[in-house]
């Protein structure tokens, strides 16, 4: 009786609350995503790609670490949001379709492996799952990657089941894809040649004695699905090569996007090492709720049961029908367990993102456990397993509901994005101004420098190549501003750049915004009539301010001499380079700001 009554709940019931709570999950997702402070890495992807929209090439005339592609997804944002902050909505909107679109691809994949209901549990998995949900918002390559990695995962499967190979070329396609957007993805795609190799080797005749290299030619003449698919991976290289030889300097783009990344993320990773299981702590800023929370407690649960189930269908593969069903299974947990061994041992630098690609097959073993829980119970206890079986499934859905509200309850009160900061940061900079910027927030201004964004001078040791010199090339550029938005900030460079930067330039008067600095000198007089030697790194009107009160015109002329000159009028124009100044008055400080 207990069974029946259990059993009468309407099926689509179920369903509609599991598209109700992924509805409110992603309502949440898309309301953080539009409130949330900015990662410093968001501005730097804007940054480059407002190079890009304004002519500059990566890795000739700024520098850039990854291939190019990710710049080519967020550039029609620019042509919309004008010099606004509207692009950081634009590209925290993008994102949250990236995300969205992810969500599809996996109950497509997981319905073709599985079935409809592991399907959607799934996806509600992956719209509540507080570890990495924040990256998700975030405006990063590492969506994009994965999305198409998912798509190539897709449609090896569906090659694998529907012998279409068509579907072969559409995965070496996006699978390739995946890697020249983000290289890390590139485990998954090692997974997907070891599938091919073992359907390849399955399908192949006996290799004849003495006739190996025609046997390898043989290969691409009579399996279509193959050359399919190596002409699928072809592509994407052939168009990153491509733009590597159109940026002007094919060697310098390869060895940047290769070496100089990898060298880089080993010299962060043992500057600051993070333990793998650091993100699995509890802490506010990535599960909400403080101390030892129900989000915590949740995802914590999540990630340890998606694991060990993902571990036990890896060696339970072969129990499939078909060998295609048994490579798609092996396809799958291959891909998960091999990036969490890649992020425990591999990986030098352990940030939330690095979790990006492992969080989705997270959510299909999560799903995948839950429903086979429960209907091994319903099958094998009647009565009671039915009534344990439901109250489980229930039981699952009202935590994740609960976790994530709580999640969300703490997360959704952090402050917005301030948006007349940076309308006022962008209108306050002129248009055609350059700046070394050291966070990528001035998006909108040409760059004063080849670096920009990144903590460069963390890992300069990694970087073995010519770049130019700063004083130098500030010089050469006439750089009237250098943007730091925290002081520390600074520290971030070469100590020989950190003493340029703190000789040449000024913080701007009024702190708002703070550390904006603007070339300028600082000169102390210990009597009236002292000469004194300054320098200024770049030429243009100065403003000159005598123990910080900014002097009238009719103040210079009877104080202040430049080389010898009267000054008539504030500001005054100088060139760069040496000056000598007098002041006819008694002891203090005069202070030389670019007037803007």
């Amino acid at each position: 009786m207990l069974k029946k009554l259990f059993l009468l709940i309407p099926e689509k019931l179920v369903i509609a609350v599991e598209l109700g709570l992924i509805g409110l999950f992603l309502y949440w997702h898309w309301r953080l995503g539009m409130m949330r402070f900015f990662d410093i890495d968001e501005f730097a992807h804007l940054h480059w790609t407002h190079d890009l929209f304004t002519g500059l090439r990566p890795y000739t005339d700024f520098f850039y670490f990854i291939p190019p592609l990710y710049l080519f997804a967020l550039l029609p944002l620019f042509f919309i949001s004008g010099r606004s902050a509207a692009i950081f909505f634009l590209g925290r909107g993008l994102a949250f379709g990236i995300f969205f679109v992810v969500c599809l691809l996996l109950f497509l994949l997981v319905r073709k492996v599985r079935d409809s209901r592991v399907a959607l549990l799934s996806v509600l998995v992956l719209s509540f799952l507080p570890i990495p949900a924040d990256k998700w918002i975030e405006i990063r390559p590492d969506g994009l990657a994965i999305l198409f990695g998912m798509v190539g995962m897709l449609f090896l499967v569906k090659g694998l089941k529907d012998k279409n190979n068509t579907h072969f070329f559409i995965s070496g396609l996006f699978y390739s894809l995946g890697v020249l957007v983000l290289p890390k993805i590139v485990f998954w795609a090692f997974c997907a040649a070891f599938i091919i190799a073992i359907y390849l080797f399955i399908n192949q005749k006996k290799i004849k004695a003495g006739n190996f290299i025609k046997y390898l030619f043989d290969l691409f003449t009579r399996f279509k699905w193959l050359k399919l698919f190596i002409l699928g991976v072809s592509i994407p290289i052939v168009l990153v090569v491509a733009l590597f030889i159109y940026f002007g300097d094919p060697g310098k783009a390869f060895y940047l996007s290769t070496k100089v990344a990898t060298d880089a993320t080993k010299v962060l990773g043992n500057k600051f090492p993070i333990p793998p299981n650091f993100l699995f702590y509890p802490n506010d800023v990535y599960y909400g709720a403080p101390g030892e929370s129900w989000p915590w407690k949740m995802n914590l649960f999540v990630w340890i049961a998606a694991a060990v189930f993902a571990i036990i269908k890896l060696v339970s593969f072969l129990d499939r029908e078909t060998i295609e069903e048994g490579l798609s299974q092996l396809l799958l947990a291959l891909s998960f367990l091999l990036y969490l061994v890649a992020y425990i041992y591999i990986f030098p630098l352990r940030h939330e993102q690095y979790l990006l690609p492992a969080s989705v097959f997270v959510a299909f073993y999560f799903a995948d456990f839950v429903i086979s829980l429960f209907r091994n119970l319903m099958r094998r206890w009647r009565r009671v397993g039915a009534a344990f079986g439901v109250g489980v499934f229930i039981a699952v859905l009202g935590l994740v509901f609960w976790s994530g509200k709580d999640m969300y309850d703490w997360k959704l009160r952090w402050s917005s994005l301030d948006v007349s900061f940076y309308n006022h940061l962008f209108s306050l900079i002129p248009k055609n101004e350059k700046v070394f910027d050291l966070t990528g927030e001035a998006i909108f201004s040409p760059d004063g420098y080849y670096f920009c964004c990144i903590p460069y001078g963390q890992y300069d040791e990694a970087l073995q190549f010519q770049y130019p010199d700063l004083e130098a090339d500030l010089r050469k550029q006439n750089v009237h501003f250098v943007y730091m938005q925290r002081e520390n900030r600074i520290f971030v460079l070469p100590a020989e750049q950190q003493k340029v930067i703190r000789q040449y330039y000024t913080i701007y008067p009024d702190g708002n915004p703070p550390y904006l600095l603007v070339s300028g000198a600082l000169v102390s007089f210990s009597y009236a009539g002292q000469p004194q030697d300054f320098n200024l790194i770049a030429s243009g009107n100065y403003d000159l301010f005598w123990n910080y009160q900014k002097l009238t015109g009719g103040q210079t002329s009877r104080m202040v001499k430049i080389d010898g000159k009267i000054v008539t009028q504030n500001p005054v124009y100088l060139s760069a380079g040496e000056h000598t100044i007098v002041v006819n008055s008694s002891a203090g400080l005069m202070k030389l700001m670019y007037s803007f």
